[in-house]
Order: C-alpha cells, then sequence, then structure tokens
C-alpha cells in the first residue's frame, strides 16, 4: 500500500495530499465543533468589508492547503490512475490545485454575497409606491399596512396615511418615512 503512494515518486503528489487534506479535516472538525460549544474557529475576516474577495488572501492558510490537496490528488490520481509520465502528472496537478484554489475562492465569494444585515432602511420607500394590504384609517385614527418593494424584496411595510381612509388593494406613494418605521402615503388617484 505504500508504493502505491510513495514508490517511484508518488510521494511528491501523496505527501501534499496528504497534509492538505489532514489541515481540511482538522478545520472542518474544529468549525463544527467551535460552533456547537459556542467557539470561534472561524477564519478571521471582517464580514463589514464591503468586498467578498477580500475574505480570499492569495497566500492564506486556507487556499495553500487547498492547492496542496487539489495538487497531491490530482497528480497522484493522473499518475498512479490516467498512467501518465511525471512531468505530464505534474502539469495536471498544477491544473488541479489551481482549479481547487479558484473554486474556493468562488464558493467564498457566494457565501459573503450572501450576507445581509437584517436590517431594513424604510428610506429607499420613499417616493415609492406600493399597495394597500390592510384598510389605513384617515391621518391621526390608526395605521394600516402597505405592501412594497424594498431592495428587491416585497415588503410589508405598517403606514399612516396623510390624508383621508384609503382602503384595501389601494395604489399608494410614500411621502414620509416616521421615527417609529412606518410610512407616511397618500392614495394615488385611478
Amino acid at each position: 500500500m505504500l508504493e502505491l503512494f510513495f514508490g517511484d515518486n508518488a510521494g511528491y503528489f501523496a505527501l501534499p495530499a496528504a497534509l492538505g487534506t489532514a489541515f481540511f479535516l482538522f478545520r472542518l472538525v474544529f468549525l463544527m465543533l467551535g460552533h456547537a460549544h459556542g467557539m470561534d474557529f472561524d477564519s478571521h475576516v471582517d464580514p463589514s468589508h464591503p468586498d467578498p474577495g477580500e475574505a480570499f488572501k492569495l497566500l492564506s492558510l486556507q487556499s495553500v492547503s487547498t492547492f496542496s490537496m487539489g495538487f497531491g490528488w490530482g497528480g497522484l490520481g493522473a499518475y498512479r490512475g490516467g498512467g501518465m509520465s511525471w512531468q505530464t502528472s505534474v502539469l495536471v496537478a498544477i491544473v488541479a490545485g489551481v482549479g481547487m484554489v479558484w473554486l474556493l475562492a468562488l464558493m467564498l465569494k457566494a457565501v459573503f454575497d450572501m450576507q445581509q444585515s437584517g436590517n431594513i432602511t424604510l428610506d429607499s420607500a420613499l417616493g415609492g409606491e406600493g399597495e394597500v394590504y390592510v384598510s389605513i384609517p384617515a391621518a391621526g385614527q390608526g395605521s394600516g399596512q402597505v405592501r412594497l418593494v424594498l431592495n428587491e424584496r416585497m415588503r410589508i411595510v405598517n403606514a399612516k396615511s396623510e390624508g383621508q381612509a384609503i382602503g384595501s388593494t389601494q395604489r399608494v406613494r410614500v411621502v414620509r418615512v416616521h421615527q417609529d418605521n412606518t410610512v407616511g402615503v397618500v392614495a394615488l388617484d385611478a
């Protein structure tokens, strides 16, 4: 078995494959343990930074181990499994390593693109149009709800009339944003 991994120059691929895979598994186990016990073993990336590519540094420990894992298993597969020459296997290994790092960068970018604060600023609703979801009483007599598109998503927002009562399903325009996270609306003429 050792001959398969370390005989006839295969060790140049087996050693990086073993080290990269061991680091990957070590990190995976500690990430799962850390989150289960309230500890944070995650990367030291500033999630508030606007550039998701900042999470991926060319020479980070994660990218080096990913390259090693791809290089090792790709080269070993080409050399032992594909029967290619050692020189050709090195080229295949380099391509596999770079491919794994590229895949890591894409996945990290996708993860950081999914982050959002969860806080909605109603200022972007100002001037927007929507539809009354729950009837809105006349000004000063309570509030209802309107459906608005905020940040490219349909949201239901508490609303107060700036004039007369507005019935359900009527189109409205947002004319004011109140401190209590409600919007002031007026009915659009039909």
